[in-house]
């Protein structure tokens, strides 16, 4: 196994995971059992199946290796751009400060709400948990599909 390809193919798809995964409309995608993270994963087998043309052999849990790895970097990705998201967090506090009876809310509850390190470690504990365990799955699944184990030569007596 070729750590470049593997590398290099579970960075990708997990840059398309986290993109895909961040984007406000497209993200519903993942609302639809995980659906981005699935298809990351399957894309980062494949893209590892196009990089490894001299070998291309991977397992069983290489295939979910390659998928968690790319849950990792998808989650940091998504990480990321929830700072970006925060910008229509302030018109959503806006709201929500003017419903009746929120004067009484803490100011502390309200500014932790929209900062920056609360908006990415949620991200990451809520959203961290599903990128691995889908990712593992969605590379299981994809190394089953798309690697067919080549025939072996018959046996001489």
């Amino acid at each position: 196994m070729s750590t470049r390809s593997f590398f290099l193919s579970s960075l990708i798809a997990g840059v398309v995971m986290g993109l895909l995964s961040s984007i406000p409309i497209l993200s519903a995608g993942n609302c639809a059992i995980c659906l981005w993270v699935w298809g990351s994963a399957i894309l980062g087998v494949f893209l590892y199946r196009v990089f490894e043309k001299q070998n291309p052999t991977l397992t069983i849990g290489q295939g979910a290796l390659l998928g968690l790895m790319a849950g990792v970097f998808g989650a940091i990705i998504a990480a990321f751009f929830s700072l970006i998201n925060l910008a229509g967090m302030a018109d959503a506090m806006k709201y929500i400060e003017s419903i009746p009876g929120a004067e009484q809310l803490p100011s502390s509850i309200v500014d932790m709400a929209v900062s920056p390190a609360s908006s990415i470690i949620s991200t990451l504990l809520c959203g961290g948990p599903f990128f691995l365990v889908f990712g593992a799955l969605g590379g299981v699944i994809a190394t089953a599909l798309i690697w067919k184990p080549k025939a072996l030569p018959p046996a001489s007596m």
